[in-house]
């Protein structure tokens, strides 16, 4: 929900749907802080990736979205809903969220 409200004071767009906050406060609710933390990080990564290949692989066939509406995040048309990621991110987490937080606490060299 504040990471909406933060997108919508930023960029005057709506940046998440209700379903993807619902989504979220669920996988928060079931993994805790520390990983609805990595869960939007994973998410966040994934979905960008997915994104900018999409654009690439359009762009090069040629192809042009007609333009977005304005209360949608988008770029120039391409809307790309959050939620997928969300789950696929929660399921990432669930097998392998802690050899993620392993490799970034021996990244940075602390330990908890």
């Amino acid at each position: 929900f504040l990471l909406d409200k933060l997108t919508l004071i930023m960029l005057k767009k709506r940046g998440m749907g209700l379903g993807d906050v619902k989504l979220a406060a669920m996988l928060g609710a079931f993994f805790g802080l520390g990983g609805i933390l990595l869960i939007m990080l994973v998410a966040s990564i994934v979905g960008s990736l997915v994104g900018y290949l999409t654009i690439l692989v359009m762009r090069k066939r040629g192809i042009n979205p007609p333009p977005a509406p304005k209360d949608e995040i988008s770029l120039a048309g391409h809307y790309l809903p959050f939620g997928p990621y969300l789950c696929l991110a929660g399921m990432i987490v669930m097998f392998l969220g802690q050899e993620i937080w392993d490799a970034y606490f021996a990244l940075v060299d602390w330990t908890p």
